[in-house]
């Protein structure tokens, strides 16, 4: 096939997963109860998750980076929602960063431990420099002028709202040298 047919291919294939992963954001923010935690591999779940922004990496000007050890990561936590909240999480970054920025400026990474019953994954991004006002209505739902879009902000509350209820935090702050941190925090 031309080059154009198979772009057009992956980037509606990237359209599609984003839209997917905004939908079970909606219906994680209407939803209450969380069903029962199993224990899952949340480096399975992160390089699939990954993997389904490979498209969309490549055609926005490189991948992004992702340092992750060999091996698994066990915590406790639904397997569907925990990709929700990754991709939602990858999907916000994205949109924050498109048109501003570019992907190899993004890296995903398991970051050390806090504490043994914790596990952290850390997404930053220094493609964008984000005013000190914005940290404090970043996970805002409603927030219609979000960096990110409508659609980043519904996502990021979602993703919180994931975190929170497996018990664990998904917290924002700004990186020495501009551009910014998320950092998600889960139960092992």
């Amino acid at each position: 096939r031309p080059l154009r047919d198979r772009v057009a291919i992956e980037l509606a294939r990237a359209e599609a997963t984003r839209g997917r992963w905004l939908a079970d954001a909606a219906v994680v923010l209407q939803v209450e109860p969380l069903p029962a935690l199993d224990e899952v591999d949340l480096l399975r779940i992160l390089a699939g998750v990954f993997e389904a922004f490979g498209p969309e990496n490549r055609l926005s000007g490189g991948a992004a980076a992702m340092a992750l050890p060999e091996g698994t990561c066990p915590v406790f936590g639904d397997e569907r929602l925990l990709t929700t909240a990754l991709g939602a999480l990858l999907a916000a970054v994205h949109a924050l960063i498109e048109d501003r920025g570019d992907a190899r400026k993004v890296r995903v990474a398991l970051g050390p431990r806090r504490e043994a019953a914790t596990r952290t994954i850390e997404i930053s991004q220094t493609a964008v420099r984000l005013p000190a006002a914005v940290y404090a209505r970043f996970f805002d739902a409603d927030w219609a002028d979000h960096p990110a879009g409508p659609s980043g902000a519904l996502l990021l509350a979602a993703a919180r709202k994931i975190a929170l209820a497996h018990g664990g935090s998904l917290d924002i702050a700004a990186q020495e040298g501009g551009g910014s941190r998320l950092v998600l925090s889960v139960p092992a």
